[in-house]
């Protein structure tokens, strides 16, 4: 089935990262939650591998055969790839409905295990929310651009996407619902604006999070006014692709007795199925943005018994760290984009 030319009064989404995990998952729930026969919602899957962005294509269509997908190439690693992502999409769709930034990296070197012999339930529960205690991160140095690769991938590429975007989305008729795959790790952070790519290599990953939840309360104060919002979510302890490169899947299915143990008695945090940790960003996109508090953050949470619920929580903030922290993007930007440019 060829790709059809865009409709103008197709809602279209944009998710990057969508041939996996939440990301596919998300594809999957937008074509049969959201989309409806009077207002069929149009897909972009944007990811790094443009043949596995043709292989997730083929197999949504196999289930949605009428569904309009498209593909686009893009490796948030790389900020033109990410300029030039933008510049495609601009040029492909006369609005965009939702842009799901969820690509992202998690790179672990190893794990302290004498923190598995503390029994204490708070720790644990702390354990499999956040991974505090137990992981050691890991990060290295993009030769070319001289940029940490979490930061870059993460948070920049999503950055530059945004801001190349901003002008256009202020443009179109409708509105734009930003919505970023954010973490439970945000939480644990000791954010040091002076040290905004995390070179320190003390948590790359929770830093970047953190990152994200403050960039996206920025673009609110930026461009609600123009129709743009944003948001993030946290999907839970979602057993993915990624939660694979920390442990093989072997050992999170052994360990299945104990997740469950501990979704029981002390935190609902752990949702294991992407399915389960896709409804926060499902329900986002299915309500209202103008109506939704952008200053929280969105958390899929799922009981043992019962249906997957959302959880709300305040994002701490102060206004002159939200200004200096777009100023410190938009410095890096702009350094990194020339530096591609000479």
């Amino acid at each position: 089935m060829e790709e059809e030319e865009p409709r103008e009064e197709e809602p279209v989404a944009v998710i990057t990262g969508a041939n996996s995990g939440i990301g596919l998952m998300v594809a999957k729930r937008l074509l049969s939650e959201v989309s409806s026969l009077s207002k069929p919602v149009r897909l972009c899957l944007a990811c790094r591998s443009i043949d596995k962005a043709m292989a997730t294509r083929k197999e949504l269509l196999q289930v949605h055969p009428f569904a309009h997908i498209d593909v686009l190439e893009v490796d948030t690693s790389i900020p033109e790839s990410a300029r030039s992502a933008a510049q495609e999409l601009m040029k492909r769709y006369n609005n965009i409905s939702w842009l799901f930034l969820n690509a992202g990296i998690m790179p672990i070197k190893g794990y302290n295990m004498k923190s598995l012999c503390n029994l204490n339930k708070d720790f644990w529960a702390k354990l499999f929310s956040t991974g505090e205690g137990l992981l050691i991160y890991h990060d290295w140095t993009i030769t070319n651009t001289n940029l940490q690769a979490v930061f870059a991938t993460n948070v920049l590429g999503h950055y530059i996407m945004v801001r190349e975007l901003e002008d256009y989305l202020k443009r179109q008729a409708n509105t734009c619902h930003i919505i970023w795959t954010s973490s439970n790790t945000a939480r644990t952070v000791r954010f040091d604006i002076s040290d905004i790519q995390n070179k320190k290599c003390d948590g790359p990953y929770p830093h970047s999070k953190r990152l994200m939840d403050l960039l996206s309360l920025s673009i609110n104060k930026r461009l609600n006014k123009h129709g743009v919002y944003s948001d993030t979510v946290c999907p839970g302890m979602v057993v993915s692709q990624m939660t694979a490169a920390v442990m093989p899947l072997f050992i999170w299915y052994l360990i299945l007795p104990i997740i469950l143990i501990i979704r029981l008695f002390i935190t609902h945090f752990i949702t294991f199925k992407p399915e389960n940790g896709s409804e926060s960003l499902i329900w986002l996109a299915k309500n209202d943005p103008t109506l939704i508090d952008h200053s929280l953050k969105y958390f899929s949470r799922t009981p043992p018994c019962g249906a997957t619920y959302i959880h709300k929580e305040k994002i701490p903030f102060t206004e002159s760290l939200l200004i200096n922290i777009w100023e410190e993007m938009e410095t890096i930007a702009d350094s990194v984009l020339l530096l591609d440019n000479e």
